[in-house]
């Protein structure tokens, strides 16, 4: 209804003004309309995910088996439950661990979402104010402007050159043209062109609003309440991971059914044999390795967002160490974006007092620094020369135009990039006056903009006309002045690009700026080899030639969002994984086609930030550098925590193996297979993901993202030390087994603690290639406090009477304690072996 309304009927209407609502009206009806978010479906309570963790076919099974051994037990005269109860209490243990890594994860990525919080500018009780968009409230005057996300369902009061990307929501994939006007009653959503929608995105111009519709009652809030669920999140890492469990699984299971039918020939009780397959099968399948991932990438993230990189999606986290190439914008970035006027050509007064006429406040760093340059206030200026119309600032114009009331006339103003703006002028202002502007003059001019330019300046111009009537033709323009501005280096960003080349990665510095200043402030940070590439350049190339280019070629200048695709587009093409910055409007098509696409989050406007994967809080270089070693120790931990379980589930599947068919059953009972599986899984991978990575983890080249997971040898490293694992545990059944006083309890009690204990102290050996005693892998606590915890538990377990009658062990004496010890240090001894063997010491 507000579409048929006029401005003072739609204000009434929503019991506002246009001096906005008082913080205290804002309160009542946030109490009153709610929070002005789209909610979800409800996630399962914590009874339905406690139920979901005994889904597993392998876990209902031992249930089942120990129900059935329970009966048997009954049947047979005895009422033995011992067993069946601690089999069920390891059972609910472990899916108590599961409740609370898939807790952790979703914590993680809820807080990833508050992280990304939409701001807009509103007008409470007469003074403009940034605010959360969660807490607007129908009546709220709001201020959008290109590149902002609407965040509610609004009616325009007044616009300039608006337009409005709403294809999410109507499917009309071109802007729309928006305006003040008021419409017919029957006019349909689609067509109501004085209305702005919640989610749909501001591409040119500015406007101020009155919001009519928050949250779920908003036209993409009532869609959203026809979904039927939240979707799960799925990395591709993790859906990799999920695969090779699948076949992990598969494998163990061939294994345990081997097992179980080589058992039964050898005359073993198809009961308990079915109850050891079936718990082989449960510690040996790594059901946990995709929520393991999970886990490890919502800390990452965590961990990244107190550095300043807060990560839209997970799966960005994963590319991030893979990441070969990072194409910079300068200004912000690279640079501090405090812009400082350093010289004016030109009358100094009047050029920046039409200069900033020509701007729009402080929000722009360049308009800020030209508005505080100037005698005269803005805000004097703004009533003194009123403007009544504008074509706002535009990637792919360059310049912005305002027309301005004088006091008899009218004048047009035109503020840009030089060579933008040259090509308008036939004049030139000089002593109060205008002349004609002769060849020689556009050559002085240029040499001038390219003196201050190849001082690492960014040059601003100035053209203008005097009309009788408001015009915004650009023709016949005079040329006023120019204005240079310094934006120095971030200090940071020379370590960190030197850090970039040492790590393997190039930097590429992509700017709208001129040639000169490009080229100036790549001298600077040494990326400049290869010369400067402009975007005129650029189009006269045909594909074979810009790909020739961009091998060699490190700074580009004067670029378009199409020639940053394309950039992006011939880098990947060649093999490179890119991290691409962007912040304005027309940033969206690079940033997405990047690898990582990486938002500002200071500067950046809301259409930037919805297209990327990151958000740097700080808009600095040296924060995507920060988040690329992030990356890279992601990846090595999560590899470390497969290779960790992996090895160790092999270990288990041998052992088990090896005793049936070398004659001495099973080496290990259900019960022990399961409290082997609970305290050597989870927390020391857990631990692993922890890790703070190796100290030279940015001193080598970047992983080759062709290469599969288990490459260089990583899954026979694997199969080799699973199987020295169950080795070394089966060495150890057969010395307690033989040995003088010895026996098959004493003989299983010690591989009962050497399979455990030497998979507590194989965590220590995969975290990195180094030695563990070397000073460059750092310590980790965690892992140091998890191989405590495991080792203690191990040692009740064959120490304490009642842990004795549990897992039908014996108490170890000295010297068969020392023995253990020993045994279990033997993989790591291999390890540390093999490691000094390979570095040829």
């Amino acid at each position: 209804m507000y579409h048929s309304m006029n401005k003072d009927e739609v204000l009434k209407a929503l019991s506002s003004d246009f001096s906005g609502l008082t913080d205290d009206e804002g309160e009542e009806k946030l109490s009153s309309c709610g929070k002005n978010i789209i909610t979800g479906k409800k996630k399962k309570g914590i009874i339905r995910r406690f139920i979901a963790q005994f889904a597993d076919f392998s876990i209902l099974a031992l249930i089942i088996a120990s129900a059935l051994s329970y009966g048997a037990s009954l049947m047979g005269g005895e009422n033995d439950f011992t067993e069946p109860l601690i089999i069920l209490a390891i059972v609910i243990v472990n899916a108590v661990i599961g409740i609370v890594q898939e807790s952790r994860a979703d914590a993680a990525i809820d807080a990833l979402k508050s992280m990304i919080v939409q701001k807009c500018t509103v007008l409470r009780g007469g003074v403009k104010k940034e605010m959360d968009s969660a807490l607007l409230v129908p009546g709220d005057i709001i201020y959008l402007k290109a590149g902002d996300k609407v965040p509610a369902d609004a009616r325009i009061l007044s616009s300039a050159s608006l337009y409005s990307d709403e294809s999410a929501l109507t499917g009309e994939s071109l802007p729309v043209e928006k305006s003040d006007c008021v419409l017919r009653n029957d006019t349909p959503v689609s067509e109501r062109t004085n209305c702005l929608y919640s989610s749909s995105l501001i591409t040119a111009g500015h406007a101020v609003c009155v919001v009519t519709e928050t949250g779920m009652n908003t036209a993409v809030g009532r869609l959203a309440g026809m979904i039927s669920e939240e979707k799960e999140v799925k990395t591709p890492l993790s859906l990799k991971l999920a695969r090779t469990g699948k076949v992990m699984a598969v494998s163990a299971l061939l294994c345990c059914i081997l097992l179980f039918f080589v058992g039964v020939l050898k005359k073993y009780d198809p009961l308990f044999m079915f109850m050891t397959a079936v718990s082989l099968a449960v510690a040996a399948i790594p059901e946990g390795l995709s929520a393991i991932v999970t886990v490890m990438l919502a800390l990452s993230v965590s961990k990244m967002a107190k550095k300043k990189a807060v990560v839209r999606n997970l799966s960005a986290v994963e590319t991030l160490g893979s990441a070969t190439c990072i194409c910079s914008d300068k200004t912000g970035t690279l640079t501090e974006n405090r812009m400082t006027v350093k010289e004016v050509s030109g009358d100094r007064e009047c050029v920046l007092m039409l200069m900033a006429l020509c701007s729009d406040g402080v929000e722009n760093p360049t308009e800020k620094a030209i508005i505080e340059s100037c005698k005269e206030n803005k805000t004097d200026l703004d009533k003194k020369y009123v403007r009544i119309d504008e074509i706002p600032f535009s990637s792919s114009r360059k310049r912005m135009l305002t027309v301005n009331k004088l006091n008899s006339g009218y004048m047009t103003l035109v503020k840009g990039a030089f060579d933008i703006i040259l090509p308008f002028c036939s004049y030139v202002y000089e002593n109060g006056g205008k002349r004609n502007l002769a060849p020689c003059d556009k050559e002085k001019l240029r040499e001038c903009c390219e003196d201050m330019a190849s001082r690492g300046m960014r040059v601003i111009a100035l053209a203008a006309k005097k009309t009788s009537a408001p015009e915004k033709s650009e023709n016949n323009l005079t040329f006023i002045g120019m204005v240079a501005l310094s934006d120095p280096l971030r200090k940071e960003a020379y370590s960190a690009v030197r850090l970039c080349r040492k790590a393997g990665i190039r930097v590429i510095m992509i700017t709208g700026d001129h040639k000169s200043t490009a080229k100036a402030i790549a001298e600077e940070l040494s990326i400049a080899k290869g010369g400067v590439l402009t975007g005129e350049e650029i189009d006269l190339m045909d594909d074979g030639e810009f790909m020739r280019a961009v091998n060699k070629v490190s700074v580009f200048a004067r670029v378009l969002p199409e020639h940053k695709v394309r950039i992006v587009k011939a880098l990947k093409s060649l093999g490179h994984i890119v991290a691409m910055t962007g912040d304005g409007v027309n940033d969206a098509p690079a940033l997405s086609a990047a690898d990582i696409g990486c938002a500002m989050g200071k500067g950046g406007t809301e259409v930037a930030r919805s297209a990327s994967d990151m958000v740097l809080t700080d808009d600095n270089f040296a924060t995507i550098v920060t988040a690329v070693a992030e990356g890279r120790v992601l990846f090595d931990n999560i590899k470390n925590a497969i290779h960790f379980l992996l090895s160790s589930n092999i270990g288990e599947v041998f052992l088990m193996m090896a005793g049936f068919f070398m004659g001495n059953g099973a080496i290990l009972y259900p019960v022990e297979l399961l409290w082997v599986n609970l305290i050597t899984d989870s927390l020391p991978a857990i631990s692993l993901g922890l890790d703070k990575g190796d100290r030279d983890i940015m001193l080598r080249k970047p992983k080759n993202p062709q290469k599969g997971f288990f490459s260089d040898g990583l899954f026979i490293k694997i199969v080799l030390e699973g199987l020295l694992i169950g080795v070394t545990a089966y060495a150890a059944f057969v010395y307690g087994n033989t040995r003088v006083g010895g026996g098959e309890a004493l003989g299983r009690t010690m591989a009962f603690c050497t399979l455990s204990i030497s998979q507590l102290i194989h965590a220590f050996s995969v975290r990195s290639e180094r030695s563990v005693f070397s000073t460059e892998v750092p310590g980790n606590k965690w892992l140091n406090i998890s191989l405590i915890a495991g080792v203690f538990l191990q040692y009740i377990s064959c120490s304490a009477p009642f842990m004795c009658n549990i897992f039908k062990t014996v108490s170890l004496d000295v010297s068969s304690a020392f023995k253990v010890m020993l045994f279990s240090l033997v993989p790591l001894l291999v390890s540390e072996v093999s490691k000094l063997t390979k570095k040829g010491i």
